[in-house]
């Protein structure tokens, strides 16, 4: 009997989205993403919190901010599968935030 992987947990085994997923524990959108519902996650990587500094990400994690920690997070998540092939042909996406993700297609 396989294991259940959410794709919370694939970020989580990249290696590479760790400051992303740390500023998800403990969220309500944690748990969504360990629902068996699809999703898209569009994490930064850790390079990308490189530019913040320690200062303001400690701060995302204080309760004077949790809704705006939620409403960052939600805003790299959409509800639904989507591969990249069908990413290709959308120009915009809503997000769990309720804010559309414009989709820019560069380098192709």
């Amino acid at each position: 009997m396989g294991e259940n992987l959410f794709i919370i947990d694939t970020a989580i085994r990249s290696g590479i989205f760790q400051t992303f997923t740390r500023l998800l524990e403990g969220s309500s959108l944690e748990k969504q993403l360990r629902s068996p519902t699809s999703f898209t996650l569009f994490a930064p990587a850790d390079i990308a919190f490189a530019y913040l500094s320690h200062e303001t990400l400690n701060q995302l994690v204080q309760a004077d901010f949790e809704g705006t920690l939620a409403d960052m997070l939600s805003y790299h998540v959409v509800p639904g599968g989507f591969p990249s092939s069908q990413l290709r042909e959308l120009s915009r996406l809503r997000t769990a935030s309720g804010k559309d993700l414009i989709i820019s297609h560069t380098g192709e």
